[in-house]
């Protein structure tokens, strides 16, 4: 099916930050679908983006940076655009030029890989399919992605997906069973978003990793049960109690909670700490600040809580120098972000 020759779409969407890793995962939330697990997601102002519009030829074109590649059909999926192209032969798409940019690096642990999938499904949802509601596109896209994901490439849930829609803060009780695979609260309404903005860093130590090799190390670690199972669920308990202290805005009892949580996964699963996210968290703990690894660890991102604003500029000011030292990386201040956004324009645009 050849994209529309008249649209024009320009989506973005947030990344995320997250308490109650690997709860989400599919098999884990039906495993233990009785007790009720969860998982914390806060969207971060860091953006995947893309663009489609039309071009000539039984082609698809895919950018990203000076990175090009164009495909024809059946596409790939073990290229470096293979979750680009599972998307467009889902939807049977050609004769689409798409432009990816993105904020963070890749390979951070922020959740780019699944949040691109589920922008890119609501961005061809929206041409293909207007008469949907923006609720159903965006559902049936984190569906979609889920699907193609779990199946295709690594064992997945929905937080990154739903994060990306939803923005701001919420938490998830998992339902996967259900036709709706989740109930959601949202823990801060945006009238508060600075308040938790100024005292949340988020670093990335230089170290790409891999989501699926560290997601197998916390299954293996889950699947032999005994007191490696109850410790996980134990995160759960941890999981709540974050939301819970997040929604109060009680700081002290928040950054308890993230610290017990991630406490559990580092012992489960110590390789999820790399050495430089270790010297992190140290300065973490001598600052009484939260810490917090984003996805599944061994690498990537991680974030801090601290209870005041100037707490966190102290806490900021020692990782930029942890930084510095390790000669790459970043710290960011990247604030609570909004929800994803489609934006599908007609007859703007010219084949090429």
């Amino acid at each position: 099916m050849r994209f529309s020759k008249n649209i024009l779409v320009e989506a973005s969407a947030p990344l995320r930050i997250e308490v109650g890793t690997f709860l989400d995962q599919l098999g884990v939330a039906t495993l233990h679908d009785r007790e009720g697990l969860h998982t914390a997601t806060i969207a971060i102002g860091m953006y995947t983006r893309l663009r489609i519009a039309p071009i000539l030829g039984d082609v698809v074109r895919i950018r990203a940076g000076e990175v090009q590649e164009e495909f024809t059909h059946p596409l790939p999926l073990d290229s470096r655009f293979g979750i680009v192209n599972a998307c467009l032969t889902h939807f049977d798409i050609t004769g689409a030029d798409i432009t990816l940019n993105f904020e963070a690096p890749t390979h951070c642990g922020l959740g780019g890989s699944s949040i691109l999938m589920t922008l890119l499904c609501a961005s061809l949802l929206s041409a293909e399919q207007p008469e949907l509601s923006d609720s159903e596109i965006k559902l049936r896209a984190a569906k979609i992605s889920v699907m193609l994901e779990n199946g295709l490439f690594a064992p997945t849930g929905y937080q990154d997906q739903l994060s990306s829609i939803y923005g701001g803060v919420q938490l998830f009780h998992w339902k996967v069973l259900e036709a709706i695979p989740f109930m959601r609260e949202e823990l801060l309404p945006e009238a508060f978003h600075e308040e938790l903005s100024s005292r949340l860093l988020v670093a990335f130590a230089g170290e790409r990793h891999s989501s699926a090799d560290a997601t197998e190390l916390m299954m293996r670690s889950f699947k032999r049960g005994g007191d490696e199972r109850k410790k996980w669920l134990k995160t759960n308990t941890f999981t709540v109690a974050f939301a819970a202290a997040l929604k109060e805005r009680n700081w002290n009892d928040a950054i308890a909670a993230i610290n017990q949580a991630n406490e559990l996964r580092c012992e489960l699963v110590p390789t999820v700490l790399s050495g430089r996210v270790a010297a992190l968290r140290q300065v973490c703990q001598a600052h009484a600040a939260g810490f917090g690894l984003a996805g599944a660890g061994a690498g990537g991102c991680a974030f801090s809580l601290s209870s005041t604003t100037e707490a966190s500029q102290t806490l900021e000011q020692e990782w930029r120098r942890l930084i510095t030292q390790f000669g790459e990386g970043d710290v960011w201040r990247p604030g609570i972000s909004g929800g994803m956004q489609v934006h599908r324009i007609e007859d703007s645009c010219s084949q090429s």
